[in-house]
């Protein structure tokens, strides 16, 4: 427990060598220490030895955690605007997050989820992670356009979001196949657009989301 603040804190510790992960680790932490946002997971600081620092904790888990015990359209109406509204924040600051899947969107009450795990964080049009000895995939498999992306930019972000969304809809995470024929299809084409990068922003997603979704806008 963080006294100062009278909230509950999670610790993240660096328990290896390895000079990928510790790249990985301090990369995350920068970005961290950059960023408030109402949908961002929120930095407490570092322990005195910096191989750890301390993140708001989140008593629902994650997303799939959170629907698997509550399967309630309204939030998941909410936590998917929230998500978008974190993406054109962070991509109007420059920045991309590359790894948006279910297990990183943390739900800290039923009508709110915040954004975490920004190791694979970098800026719009700078060399993605050149100083790493070997690249073994930026982002996570099934959730990014390119694992092999060397130079960042939005695409992961957006294909991200498509894949989160479809699995959002159907209930079905970590899925490795898509069947749009699961899908309401009102929410096809958005899918479809996401994971094909035809949308140019998350800004267009939300657009078009706002026109298909009653009261999308206006939460």
């Amino acid at each position: 427990k963080d006294l100062e603040n009278d909230v509950l804190v999670v610790e993240k510790r660096l328990i290896t060598n390895e000079k990928n992960i510790k790249i990985l680790f301090e990369n995350e932490k920068k970005f961290l220490t950059k960023l408030q946002h109402f949908n961002i997971i929120k930095f407490f600081g570092e322990s005195g030895d910096t191989l750890s620092f301390f993140i708001e904790y989140a008593p629902f888990d994650n997303l799939i955690s959170f629907f698997k015990k509550n399967n309630k359209n309204n939030s998941k109406r909410i936590f998917v605007r929230q998500v978008l509204d974190t993406l054109i924040f962070l991509h109007k600051l420059g920045i991309v997050h590359n790894d948006i899947k279910p297990s990183n969107i943390l739900v800290v009450d039923y009508n709110r989820c915040k954004l975490e795990d920004f190791a694979f964080a970098g800026y719009i049009g700078e060399p993605a992670f050149p100083e790493m000895s070997f690249v073994y995939g930026v982002g996570t498999y099934g959730y990014v356009k390119d694992l092999n992306v060397k130079t960042h930019s939005t695409n992961n972000d957006l294909f991200g979001f498509g894949k989160l969304l479809y699995e959002i809809l159907t209930d079905e995470y970590k899925t490795t196949n898509i069947d749009f024929h699961k899908v309401d299809a009102k929410y096809r084409n958005v899918i479809k657009k996401s994971l094909n990068i035809e949308y140019s922003s998350a800004n267009e997603i939300y657009n078009d989301l706002s026109n298909l979704t009653d009261n999308f806008s206006f939460l």
